[in-house]
């Protein structure tokens, strides 16, 4: 019975630990930016996409700013690990109006 109790003590130790482990570990990736992106997906968002069609392409943005809620901004790593923020704007039903994108500034995203 007690060798049967220690096995079990040992093995709950074991997963707790692993578990530990696998939470901290972290991403080379900066936090404020979204998973690597190419221009393929990217120019997946057309005008007049609606804001599900656009989050099921790009993901959640980074920024939407309360007083711009018609501005979605997307900050990414392109596949030379550059920095790149693409910005989608929305019209008054919510359907994608434009894009652009360019290289970021970095020092202000921190």
């Amino acid at each position: 019975m007690k060798v049967c109790k220690l096995f079990l003590i040992g093995k709950l130790i074991l997963i707790s630990t692993i578990a530990i482990v696998f939470i901290g570990c972290q991403s080379n990736l900066p936090q404020n930016y979204n998973l690597p992106m190419s221009r393929d997906v990217i120019e997946k968002v057309k005008v007049g996409m609606n804001q599900t069609t656009v989050r099921g392409i790009l993901g959640s943005p980074k920024i939407v700013d309360v007083f711009h809620p018609r501005m979605w901004v997307y900050l990414f790593l392109s596949p030379q690990s550059e920095p790149w923020q693409l910005i989608v704007l929305f019209d008054e039903q919510m359907r994608v109006e434009k894009t652009t994108s360019r290289l970021a500034n970095v020092e202000n995203i921190e």
